[in-house]
């Protein structure tokens, strides 16, 4: 079954928050999985908030991204913007091993692709934009994330595999 999960797109400066996940060692933009009983506007401030520790107002909803390739039935996110109203940048968390801003015409490498497109749709103001991301599972269709995180971490896979499977063809370049 197709999973759900929320991203934020949260600017200061006209720099975007990135974070660097402990799991795969690449920049993402925070965001992760919606609970059960919890709504897609608690997911978000809620995984902006375990993973930076900053508490953000969100302005709006920039739109919906669907990745139906991906592993265990496709992938589908809700895509915030926000800004930050209090808290302080954690040091490290159980997902995430850095926080920085970045230009976003200087995103970093290792970066997961298909953030690309959609921080240029919170840059340009968009709301409400529905997209479908071609990013095909590049491993084996039985295993799932939780899989190819093992296999990372027991050295199975190295770092160019992990940046593989993130890397999206349709985007390789912010511009």
């Amino acid at each position: 079954m197709a999973s759900l999960g929320v991203e934020v797109v949260i600017l200061m400066d006209q720099r975007v928050l990135l974070v660097l996940r402990d799991d795969f060692n690449v920049w993402a933009l925070p965001g992760g999985g919606v609970d059960p009983n919890e709504s897609l506007v608690q997911a978000a401030m809620r995984e902006v908030r375990e993973e930076t520790g900053l508490i953000v107002t969100l302005s709006r909803l920039v739109g919906f991204y669907s990745r139906p390739d991906w592993c265990n039935g496709g992938d589908n996110d809700a895509l915030y913007a926000g800004q930050p109203t209090s808290g302080r940048f954690i040091n490290e968390s159980d997902e995430v091993k850095a926080i920085g801003f970045f230009d976003p015409d200087e995103l970093p490498h290792p970066m997961v692709g298909w953030h690309r497109q959609r921080i240029r749709d919170a840059l340009s103001g968009a709301v409400g934009v529905t997209r479908t991301q071609q990013t095909p599972w590049p491993f084996d269709s039985s295993w799932s994330l939780a899989d190819v995180r093992r296999k990372f971490r027991a050295g199975e896979l190295d770092q160019d595999d992990v940046e593989a499977m993130f890397y999206s063809s349709q985007d390789s370049r912010f511009i």
